[in-house]
């Protein structure tokens, strides 16, 4: 018996395929103790950020808007 060894493809949009075809899950970001307590004292204040505030965040704690 001969087995393939498939690799994930990227789709457009940045989905993953496995070899039969399922979508993949994106692995879980991983969190600083630093940058769980500055989100958190962030949230207490402010639970919903404009644009221009998500991404000063997001850039002084070395993350993308989207983290």
């Amino acid at each position: 018996m001969i087995h393939e060894i498939v690799e994930p493809k990227e789709e457009p949009g940045g989905l993953r395929l496995n070899g039969k075809g399922k979508k993949m899950r994106k692995p879980r970001t991983i969190y600083s103790s630093l940058q769980l307590q500055q989100l958190n004292r962030r949230f207490q204040r402010t639970q919903y950020l404009a644009l221009p505030e998500r991404a000063e965040l997001a850039a002084s704690l070395g993350l993308t808007q989207t983290q």
